[in-house]
Order: structure tokens, then C-alpha cells, then sequence
């Protein structure tokens, strides 16, 4: 009643209830015998609590048809996943400790998922499979041998990675920037330009960009195949080149148009 459960503001009087599983409704309907008590509350020295109640269940009135449940967090009192997300999101922006994930339809839940849990370094990478006790021979980077191979540090360090984020910033039109982790990268994406359109192609590239870097590294680790910064960049291209134009109601119309559209921000808006 008011928001509020009978049993957490009477908790001594719901210890005496023999039928706590029972509805208001029920007390209500039974005028003559409001309660059944395993003990009764008088000789508890509960009969102040036991007026109140009374008192409250009084001024109750039932509405016909079934019970139902209201969410506060929407006009309509309906439950959905997106505005508990968009509520999530609001934290975030005020935690400088939280990442600012961008969890849009245009990229693949497993990406985003996998981007998620890069900028929280709960990747398997080997100085994490170390911590959880994991017998790793070297933590070292099996790519430049110049650090232990952190998420940060695979995805963002490395300087095959840096490489390769330079040309992707450099086609994009935009300049080349230093991220220390994976938590920049991503306020970056989701803070760049006025154009919405635009933000939402650079958040492709980047979340494809960080996609394909764990996939080269995957691969060399685990195949022995090794990708050119060539083949790499083109990867990147076109993966995000296929969730603009395939899950983004087709943003693009050709794949060279990508680079083209992000390096014309001052132009105005699309």
C-alpha cells in the first residue's frame, strides 16, 4: 500500500500473522476477523501498531479486476530494456570509471558485448589469464615483444595497433590522436562532431577497428596467420561498410563513401 510492502512498515505485527501469504483484500472482505495471529498483538504490547494498520486498511479501496504492477520509469508505467539502459547511461556519463558504451542497432551485439568488457580489461588476454591463475609462459605482446599484453595494450599500445589506428583516423580525415585505453577511444567516438549521422559512422569504424584488432591477434596467436597493415585497414573498412549498409538502413550507398562522409564534418550536416 502506497508503495510501500505491509510486512516491511509492520514488521512485529507480520511475525504474528498465521497466514502471511494472504491479499489486502482478503482483511478487507473479512470485516468481522481481520486477521489471524499466531499470539495476539494486545498482550504484545502491539496494539498502537495494530490501530494504525487498521486505520490505513480502512481508507483502502479496491478497484475491480486483477492486480497489476506499474514501472516509475515511464509515463505509461510499461517496463522496457531501453529505458533502463538509457537510465545506465546517465550514470555512466557522470563515472569517469564506467566506459561509455554507444549501444546502437547498426553494430552486432557480440561486438559491442566484446567492447564492453575490452574497456573493463576483462578480456582473456595473458595478463588477465595470469591473474586468474592461469600458468602463462610470457605475458609479453606476441606482436611487438615491447609489453605485457593487456587489453590496453592489444587494442590501443601496441605498435602494430597504433599503425594501423593511424591510417584508419588518417582515411577518416580526422586527426591522429593518442589514446592510452581502450575507455578514450570510445568517449571519443561517442563525443565526436554535431552530426548524429556522422557520430554513428565514426562508432562503426572504431568498434570495427577494435573488433578486427583482437581477431589479428587471435589469429597470429592461435593460427599462426599473420595480417598485413594492408589487409588489416581493408578489413576494417569493410566490415563497418557492412553494418552501415546492411543493419543501418543503408547509410551508405558504396564502400569508398564511408572515409569520404566522416572527412567532410565541417561541410554541414548530412
Amino acid at each position: 500500500m502506497n508503495n510501500e510492502k505491509l510486512k516491511t512498515k509492520y514488521p512485529s505485527l507480520f511475525d504474528l500473522e498465521l497466514h502471511k501469504s494472504c491479499s489486502v483484500s482478503s482483511r478487507i472482505v473479512n470485516i468481522g476477523n481481520f486477521w489471524e495471529w499466531k499470539s495476539c498483538p494486545l498482550v504484545a504490547g502491539l496494539s498502537a501498531e495494530l490501530d494504525r494498520l487498521k486505520q490505513e486498511i480502512a481508507l483502502c479501496q479496491l478497484q475491480p479486476g486483477h492486480d497489476k504492477w506499474t514501472c516509475l520509469l515511464t509515463p505509461e508505467g510499461s517496463f522496457t530494456v531501453e529505458e533502463i539502459r538509457r537510465r545506465l547511461d546517465k550514470v555512466a556519463l557522470h563515472s569517469p570509471s564506467l566506459p561509455l558504451i554507444s549501444w546502437c542497432n547498426d553494430i552486432p551485439i557480440k561486438v559491442l558485448c566484446f567492447v564492453w568488457r575490452a574497456a573493463q580489461g576483462c578480456i582473456p588476454s595473458d595478463i588477465a589469464l595470469q591473474s586468474r591463475g592461469m600458468d602463462i609462459d610470457s605475458t609479453l605482446c606476441g606482436t611487438c615483444i615491447g609489453e605485457v599484453e593487456c587489453a590496453d595494450h592489444i587494442l590501443m599500445r601496441c605498435s602494430y595497433t597504433k599503425l594501423i589506428m593511424n591510417k584508419i583516423f588518417e582515411w577518416c580525415g580526422l586527426n591522429k590522436e593518442e589514446f592510452n585505453n581502450v575507455c578514450e577511444l570510445l568517449h571519443f567516438a561517442a563525443s565526436w562532431g554535431r552530426c548524429p549521422k556522422k557520430r554513428i559512422k565514426l562508432l562503426c569504424i572504431c568498434y570495427s577497428l577494435l573488433w578486427n584488432l583482437w581477431r589479428i591477434r587471435n589469429d597470429i596467436l592461435f593460427r599462426g596467420a599473420s595480417t598485413t597493415i594492408c589487409r588489416g585497414i581493408e578489413n576494417i573498412k569493410a566490415l563497418a561498410y557492412l553494418w552501415l549498409k546492411f543493419r543501418g538502413n543503408g547509410r551508405v550507398a558504396w564502400y569508398y563513401e564511408l572515409g569520404m562522409e566522416i572527412n567532410s564534418k565541417n561541410s554541414g550536416s548530412d
